[in-house]
């Protein structure tokens, strides 16, 4: 995993979408990491007790699916916090503060008209 985002880094242009994904990300990684750990051992509890799984693929299946869930969960949330709390976040996750993939659009007002 490191070596592939490793080779992504130095094979694409700094303006290309992959940068500007990667740059986002670097920002968000060190938030991922700090609350990963604590997450993942109260959803793997949840998880287990609720479906309570017998054979070796489902165990298996668990074991790829519920760090999936923990890490769109964590991205989930410091988007949100970086929403509501800029300054908050940017100090949670070490004076990191992400830039916004441009390939994301901007949501302006709707304009108003006078009718």
């Amino acid at each position: 995993m490191i070596l592939t985002v490793w080779c992504l880094s130095n094979s694409k242009k700094s303006d290309s979408r992959t940068a500007v994904v990667l740059k986002w990300l670097a920002g968000v990684s060190f938030f991922v990491f700090a609350m990963h750990q604590p997450l993942l051992m109260i959803v793997k509890k949840v998880v287990f007790a609720a479906v309570n799984p017998q054979s070796g693929s489902s165990i298996l299946l668990l074991y790829f699916l519920i760090p999936l869930f923990v890490i769109a969960v964590s991205v989930g949330v410091y988007e949100v916090l970086s929403q509501m709390f800029p300054r908050m976040t940017a100090m949670m996750s070490g004076g990191r503060l992400p830039e916004k993939p441009k390939h994301l659009p901007e949501v302006s007002a709707p304009e108003r008209s006078t009718v």
